[in-house]
């Protein structure tokens, strides 16, 4: 298959006003309604999630599913299982933040007044306590932008519009409301720094316009310092698709130009849009009420995801523990343990605003893709475990650096490659360098398997799905450890709980039973993903 088919977005043709407002419906919300809730409601849509299973995913036909486990003697098993260790799993980090640890004065420094029971919260995490600080004025931004652009878009236009006819096709006022409200909010964000983002945004607009139809142009666009991070990735895809479109000569419906770009930087804070599909909805906004089934549910989440996350930084205060390495005589178990609850606390402290501004984007009638799909823990595959982690972003990855290089033509290099420069994105340590490349070298035993074992040849048999199993098991233990070095502990504090591991009994059985524990939990979310397969529902995740 074609890797560029499979997954290059293509350009939005021009159709009449009703084919538009049909696909305007539908799309992205392919999932029927439904009078019960299921299992795999769990899991947030996607577009595109249902479809008719591929041959190369080892099933081809609806006869060919494997029936219901849930209810067969060994996941019985599993379930109790389940709920001996999830307990356990969240009693030691509590424990260890008891006042009463000795450990405890090592981080006292560290932590805030909390809300919660009078215990104090761990509001140590720079990122997300900016963020977290913040939630009061951000929700009263939303109110004052969705009301005045509402009253921008009903005041009757005074005299004649100057706009260009087709800019004049957008939703009244829209582009020209985002434009004024981004301006007000770099300024206001960024003060005198602002004059360094427009002239960023000017370099970069004039990049596009100057150079059309010349190669030099996509070359400029890429020739950005990576301090520019999350922008660049909306400004690299406005610049490709406006030189693209003039090297075949589109012009009018498919235009650049500098309102957008302003406000794509404000975008940056949630899911990345590709720029064709951000002109797009803004021509054929498909706003649905607050009071709407899917407004509702999306809510319910950001504030379930909210709460859960404050319930963590309250009781477990890992993140203080690991800052201050504050893990002297811990037990294998509690030193992985502190591991975990910082990855699952990494997962929600991005989830969390991500959400909040996709539903922001939501009530204003942009539909930007679902960044985290499925729970940090709720993974087993190296590749699927990034195509659901900031998915705008892998899809931005696919388009812009994956395919162009090759795709899986040459899938080692260009693996290596794309992590190098994920990595530095972030930032320009050798820490993450490492990380990246760790997730490079981790991703080859996961296709080696593949190969050597496909589940179109070998998936009826019995044994292959515990085989499976223990794959998945090494796989999660090596994406652990390389995310635990990038982002949690580093180097050093990996070679401090390796030795612990390997070089003491006690590190021994505790390793042995972390693989059966991760046995039993693959095996769940292989039966769930086979549950999904039964409602219909596809994902490469």
């Amino acid at each position: 298959m074609n890797p560029e088919a499979e997954t290059q977005i293509p350009l939005l043709p021009i159709h009449s006003n009703k084919v538009l407002e049909e696909a305007s419906q539908t799309m992205g919300r392919n999932v029927p309604h439904r009078s019960s809730f299921k299992l795999t409601d769990v899991t947030v849509n996607i577009p595109s999630s249902k479809r008719r299973p591929l041959v190369s995913e080892g099933t081809t036909s609806e006869e060919n599913l494997a029936p219901s486990r849930w209810s067969t003697i060994e996941f019985k098993i599993y379930y109790a299982v389940a709920l001996i260790i999830i307990p356990v799993m969240v009693w030691i980090p509590v424990s260890l933040s008891s006042s009463s640890h000795p450990n405890f004065p090592f981080y006292r420094s560290k932590l805030s007044d909390g809300w919660i029971m009078g215990r104090f919260v761990d509001n140590s995490d720079a990122q997300y306590r900016t963020f977290r600080n913040n939630i009061p004025i951000l929700s009263i931004a939303i109110l004052f932008h969705l009301f005045f652009k509402y009253i921008a878009s009903v005041m009757p236009a005074g005299t004649q519009s100057v706009a260009p006819p087709k800019l004049q096709n957008l939703s009244p006022s829209s582009l020209r409301f985002n434009l004024a409200f981004s301006l007000v909010t770099i300024m206001l964000l960024h003060g005198v720094n602002s004059l360094k983002i427009m002239l960023i945004l000017f370099l970069n607009y004039s990049v596009a316009k100057n150079f059309r139809g010349s190669k030099l142009g996509t070359v400029l666009t890429w020739a950005w310092p990576v301090v520019r991070e999350l922008s660049l990735a909306g400004l690299v895809c406005g610049d490709l698709f406006s030189l693209r479109n003039r090297r075949r000569g589109c012009r009018g419906n498919q235009r650049i130009n500098g309102e957008t770009a302003t406000i794509d930087l404000t975008s940056r804070l949630g899911p990345i849009i590709t720029f064709n599909d951000f002109m797009w909805q803004h021509r054929y906004p498909n706003k649905q009420p607050p009071t709407s089934t899917r407004i509702k549910s999306y809510i319910f989440r950001f504030i379930f995801s909210l709460l859960t996350m404050e319930c963590i930084l309250h009781f477990m205060y890992v993140v203080a523990i690991k800052d201050r390495k504050a893990w002297v005589g811990f037990t294998p178990a509690q030193i992985s343990m502190v591991g975990f609850w910082n990855l699952i606390i990494i997962w929600l402290k991005l989830l969390i605003p991500w959400r909040f501004f996709r539903l922001w984007a939501l009530l204003d009638g942009v539909d930007p893709p679902e960044n985290m799909v499925r729970c940090m823990a709720n993974n087993y595959s190296t590749m699927g475990f990034w195509r659901s982690w900031h998915r705008s972003y892998n899809l931005w990855i696919i388009r812009y650096i994956y395919v162009p290089l090759g795709g899986s033509k040459n899938l080692v290099i260009n693996t290596v490659i794309v992590f190098s420069f994920v990595a530095l994105w972030h930032d320009l340590t050798f820490r993450l360098l490492a990380w990246g490349w760790l997730i490079s070298l981790f991703i080859i035993p996961e296709l080696l398997a593949r190969w050597l074992i496909p589940s179109v040849k070998y998936g009826h048999k019995v044994w292959f799905r515990h085989i499976g199993a223990l794959g998945a098991v090494a796989n999660i233990l090596m994406m652990m450890g390389a995310n635990l070095v990038g982002f949690v502990i580093g180097a050093e504090g990996m070679k401090f709980f390796v030795r612990e591991v390997f070089g003491t009994v006690q590190g021994l059985k505790f390793l042995l039973a972390a693989v059966a524990i991760l046995f039993v939990g693959v095996q769940l979310m292989f039966e769930y993903r086979e549950e999904e397969h039964r409602q219909g529902i596809y994902r490469r995740c």
